[in-house]
C-alpha cells in the first residue's frame, strides 16, 4: 500500500487532478464543441478555456527553472485551443509533471510577476510555489466550471465534480 501524499506534494497533487478532471471532461468532444464558442452565457470557447489553464500551469512548472512565475506569458492561437486531443494531451502531461514535482520545490520562495491595471507596469512579488500550485488548482477549477457551463450549452452533460472546489464537495457529501 501507498503512503498518502505529504503536505507539502498536495498542491502539486491537487493542481494535477484539477488538470485531469478538465482532460477527461473535453476528451469527447469533436474540435467543433471544442473550438466554437457558444451563442450564450459563457465567453470564448472550451478550446480558449483549456490553453489558458495550461498557461497558467506551465507557468508554475517554468518557475521550478526559472524561479519566475509569469501568468502574463500566452500562447493564443495554438492548436491546444482548435484541437482536442491536443488540449487533451496537453493537460495529462502538464498533470504528470505536476504529479512528479518534487515535494521539497513546494516550499521553494521564487517571485510571480503580473501586470496589475492596463497601465501600470511590471509587478513582482515573493511567492511559493506550494501557494502557486494552490492558485494554479483553484483558477482551474474556476474554469472548469465555465468550461461545465459551456458543455451543457452545447447540449452535453459535463461530469459531476467539473468546476466545484474540493471544500463544496466535501460540504455536499452525506454526514
Amino acid at each position: 500500500m501507498t503512503a498518502p501524499p505529504s503536505a507539502a506534494q498536495r498542491p502539486a497533487l491537487a493542481a494535477s487532478v484539477s488538470l485531469e478532471l478538465l482532460a477527461d471532461a473535453v476528451e469527447p468532444l469533436d474540435a467543433h464543441a471544442y473550438a466554437t464558442p457558444a451563442d450564450t452565457g459563457v465567453a470564448g470557447a472550451i478550446g480558449g478555456h483549456v490553453r489558458h489553464c495550461l498557461d497558467h500551469a506551465d507557468a508554475v512548472l517554468q518557475a521550478l527553472d526559472t524561479g519566475l512565475v509569469d501568468y502574463e506569458h500566452r500562447r493564443r492561437g495554438s492548436p491546444v485551443e482548435q484541437d482536442p486531443a491536443e488540449g487533451v494531451s496537453a493537460l495529462r502531461h502538464a498533470a504528470a509533471r505536476l504529479r512528479a514535482c518534487p515535494a521539497e520545490a513546494a516550499q521553494r520562495t521564487v517571485n510571480v510577476r503580473t501586470r496589475v491595471s492596463a497601465e501600470a507596469d511590471w509587478v513582482e512579488a515573493p511567492t511559493t510555489l506550494a501557494r502557486e500550485l494552490i492558485f494554479v488548482q483553484s483558477h482551474t477549477i474556476h474554469h472548469s466550471a465555465m468550461v461545465a457551463a459551456l458543455l451543457r450549452e452545447h447540449g452535453m452533460t459535463p461530469p459531476e465534480e467539473l468546476g466545484f472546489a474540493p471544500s463544496t464537495l466535501w460540504s455536499l457529501k452525506p454526514a
